[in-house]
């Protein structure tokens, strides 16, 4: 298994993801997204 190191964001940069099937990143089928909040800083 490999690992990644996941690097803190910069101040006010958005980053986008997506969903993990086969093997593939891909977006939803609807094209819907949400903001996600860190839990440890209470920031989206």
């Amino acid at each position: 298994m490999q690992s990644q190191l996941i690097e803190t964001p910069k101040t006010d940069e958005v980053r986008e993801y997506k969903m993990l099937i086969g093997g593939e990143g891909v977006d939803a089928r609807s094209g819907k997204t949400f903001e996600s909040t860190n839990p440890y800083t209470g920031k989206v």
